[in-house]
């Protein structure tokens, strides 16, 4: 995506902006990974059986972490019992 208009009350910025610069899927075509054009890196993490979105984390820069939330859902069940545990 670009912006293109100059900003009146701001010349001197670049008259071209870019709102995303990378997004990256793995081999399952579930986004992995994306790159906003204020460098703030979003990454996705899944549960490997069921490929379930587990885990988002937001990144700016090596030293910054912005956000980090994990599912509470577990892998061998979607309601998120153990295969054999008593229902709650």
């Amino acid at each position: 995506m670009r912006h293109t208009e100059i900003n009146p009350q701001h010349p001197d910025e670049p008259a071209v902006t870019q709102y995303l610069l990378r997004i990256g899927y793995d081999e399952f075509e579930q986004r992995v990974r994306v790159v906003h054009g204020n460098g703030i890196a979003t990454s996705y993490r899944y549960y490997e059986k069921s490929r379930r979105l587990q885990e988002i984390s937001a990144d700016h820069g090596d030293e910054c972490r912005l956000m980090i939330m994990r599912s509470g859902a577990d892998v061998d069940d979607s309601c998120g019992r153990r295969q054999g545990a008593a229902p709650r």
